[in-house]
């Protein structure tokens, strides 16, 4: 059984050109046509628009910054559109070891009771591999950052939804559960996409030996991550949980809340961290606000922690 496979490569940003370039050769090394890839460019203001390498390679660029979950759908629905079987999709940081693409395509073909897949994810830098994520009743999120006993190389190990640097699904799902949800723009848009799959009757895994790798870091916007955060955290809280699901999400944002502060007061901490645990806090609770009011989308332009801001000192 053969099944065509289309790529789409999110990017947004200053690092976009050679971060693309890179994974675009990253690819093709592993044996993806240019005319399978797809790049979705979020616009900024100190990002030319791309030049890509060949001309088969499709370029979508809307005229706003419409997060992950928007940009993502963009290529989604340009590739179901041409007739892909296969989505890959990929964040503009994310590479594959060789093999990765063929194991990932043949996992997905060969169960097709797993509606997502992923491959074991490395973050760069920390020595740590995450297995997929797991749930609480409460809707905490927690990688498996330990192989599975059950973990064998060319097997796949089932989880509650996998991290959205690297997803692998196919067009079936997308067609009977829905695209990302726009409205929650970045950050958990990933993880309500898999619980809607796994009530759809699909599984979610982490393919053995398709190993991927990321470059995940510090939050330096995080006003920004901390306002998505927390609203969105809620509104995945109480699609998997009710009401029980919003308390527990709330309990989890005030124990966040406690260890900032203690960052924010504490003498050991210089002025980069006490600006650093301010705005996240406020991010924080800005954004708990938001969920209740129902506001959705990106975070207010006046929301302090939008530019780089870094734990140093």
């Amino acid at each position: 059984m053969s099944a065509e496979l289309g790529v789409v490569v999110l990017c947004y940003g200053p690092d976009a050109d050679p971060n693309v370039s890179a994974l675009l050769e990253n690819l093709a090394a592993q044996g993806v046509g240019p005319g399978s890839m797809t790049v979705v460019q979020n616009p900024s203001r100190d990002q030319p628009k791309l030049a890509l390498p060949k001309a088969e390679i499709s370029l979508l660029a809307p005229d706003r910054n419409v997060g992950y979950a928007g940009g993502m759908n963009l290529g989604i629905k340009h590739l179901v559109a041409r007739g892909c079987d296969l989505l890959l999709l990929l964040t503009m940081d994310a590479r594959l070891q060789p093999s990765a693409v063929e194991r990932l395509v043949e996992a997905a073909i060969g169960t097709p009771a797993f509606g997502v897949l992923g491959p074991e994810l490395r973050w760069t830098g920390t020595g740590r591999t995450s297995y997929g994520v797991m749930w609480g009743r409460g809707g905490a999120i927690d990688h498996i950052v330990v192989a599975p006993d059950s973990f064998t190389f060319g097997g796949i190990v089932e989880c509650d939804s996998i991290d959205g640097a690297i997803v692998m699904t196919r067009r079936e799902v997308v067609e009977k559960v829905g695209l990302l949800q726009d409205r929650l723009f970045m950050y958990y848009e990933e993880t309500e996409f898999c619980l809607r799959v796994k009530r759809a009757g699909w599984k979610v895994g982490v393919v053995g030996g398709a190993v991927g790798e990321q470059s995940p870091g510090e939050s330096r916007r995080p006003g920004a991550f901390n306002y998505l955060v927390a609203r969105n955290g809620l509104e995945f809280s109480r699609q998997l949980a009710g009401s029980p699901g919003v308390v527990s999400a709330l309990g989890r944002d005030i124990a966040q809340s406690w260890r900032l502060l203690r960052m924010r007061f504490s003498p050991r901490s210089g002025p980069g961290r006490r600006r650093y645990a301010t705005v996240s806090l406020v991010g924080l609770w800005r954004g708990v606000l938001a969920y209740f009011q129902r506001r959705w989308g990106p975070p207010p332009v006046d929301l302090p922690g939008l530019g780089d801001i870094t734990l140093a000192n």
